[in-house]
């Protein structure tokens, strides 16, 4: 999921530069928010991949 996550922030951080807005939100079609919780970080930190 966290590697989906990455993808997708990615694709929607480019989305504002190729529609030249400042942000996302100004978009004509804005997408809407993600919002990601994680309890347990102390179980990620050995994912260095992830943690980056």
């Amino acid at each position: 999921m966290l590697k989906h996550l990455q993808k997708e922030m990615q694709f929607r951080g480019d989305l504002p530069d190729c529609a030249e807005t400042s942000h996302i939100d100004d978009l004509d079609n804005p997408q809407p928010y993600i919002i990601l919780c994680i309890d347990e970080v102390a179980l990620l930190q050995k994912e260095k991949d992830l943690m980056s």
